[in-house]
């Protein structure tokens, strides 16, 4: 019986000549390939159809699987395949874009909302991780009125900044950020509205 180590080496040694066969047989192995992909295309399309609609678990799992282990070749080809079109590519994507606009508008809208805080993160010269901490330490809450950040669209969360400076100071609601934008981030002006709502 074999030990561990000398299996492996065994298993090694199979796959190793296994690979050297397929290289030699290359051109033989893919021209028997496309030539029963032809003569037999319409069944295996119909049967990858079947798997499809019937097990889609399986087919997605060997899309995957598929995708993963050819993802190099794949990606190189299309690379190949860009550059060699590019101009025909461009004409095409704009044309399609022309066409689907409302499609592409509510897509770029989409990616917007899903990608908000890497936007804002960007716009400040910090990254996403930064504004995650920033919300950490104010127990995800507005400063200003203690609002609840986690209740509120993205587009009510505001990264608060100095005009001057440019530095992040925290994150607001929009309205508290519109209500330092009015009073230009002057705290002599605040004092003064405290003082005016309290005498009134």
């Amino acid at each position: 019986m074999d030990t561990p180590k000398e299996a492996t080496q065994k298993r090694e040694a199979e796959r190793l000549r296994r690979k050297a066969y397929y290289l030699k047989h290359r051109s033989k192995k893919l021209a028997s390939m496309k030539k029963r992909y032809l003569e037999h295309g319409a069944k295996i399309k119909a049967r990858r159809t079947e798997i499809r609609k019937t097990d889609p678990a399986r087919y997605n799992a060997y899309s995957k699987k598929s995708r993963m282990k050819h993802l190099a070749r794949t990606l190189a080809k299309e690379q190949k395949r860009r550059d060699a079109n590019r101009d025909q590519l461009r004409i095409y994507q704009r044309t399609w874009r022309k066409k689907n606009a409302i499609k592409c508008r509510e897509a770029n809208r989409k990616w917007r909302e899903n990608h908000a805080a890497e936007i804002k993160a960007k716009s400040y010269g910090v990254s996403s991780e930064n504004l995650v901490e920033i919300r950490k330490t104010q127990n995800d809450c507005c400063p200003g009125c203690g609002l609840s950040l986690s209740k509120l669209p993205q587009r009510r969360i505001h990264v608060d900044h100095d005009h001057a400076t440019g530095k992040v100071r925290g994150i607001l609601c929009n309205r508290c950020n519109a209500a330092l934008g009015m009073v230009q981030d002057n705290p002599e002006v605040l004092k003064n509205l405290m003082g005016y709502l309290a005498s009134h």
